[in-house]
């Protein structure tokens, strides 16, 4: 799966997309992110803005000496307890990016409702 056809599939799954800023220097040849319009109703909200946390797609496409090297990293990002958290899972090959959704979203919800559970104790 190339990143345009990622995209398409994306679209159809009611994804919105906003452009990657990049340095000029970057050998990244996608040049967008896709974000979830509609999260999981069980995340707690961020304390920055009171709507869900975000959660995100980024795709990178290098080709690096002649072979092409293509993978996804989701990100779910927001404010709680009064500390900014940025979880993740990468390097998710782009060909496994839409089957991998399901995973990211159980996990990285997991891990969020984790830190809201822990009334910024440790």
């Amino acid at each position: 799966m190339k990143h345009k056809e990622l995209r398409a599939a994306l679209v159809e799954a009611g994804w919105r997309f906003a452009k990657q800023v990049q340095s000029p220097d970057s050998l990244n040849q996608c040049d967008w992110y896709a974000w979830l319009p509609e999260r999981p109703s069980d995340w707690p909200d961020c304390e920055c803005n009171d709507k869900p946390p975000s959660f995100c797609i980024e795709p990178s496409v290098y080709n690096l000496t002649g072979r092409l090297h293509a993978s996804s990293e989701f990100q779910l990002r927001g404010e709680m307890h009064g500390q900014w958290y940025d979880l993740r899972m990468y390097s998710v090959p782009l060909d496994e990016t839409m089957q991998a959704i399901p995973t990211a979203l159980a996990h990285l919800g997991a891990a969020w409702r984790a830190i809201a559970a822990t009334g910024g104790k440790t």
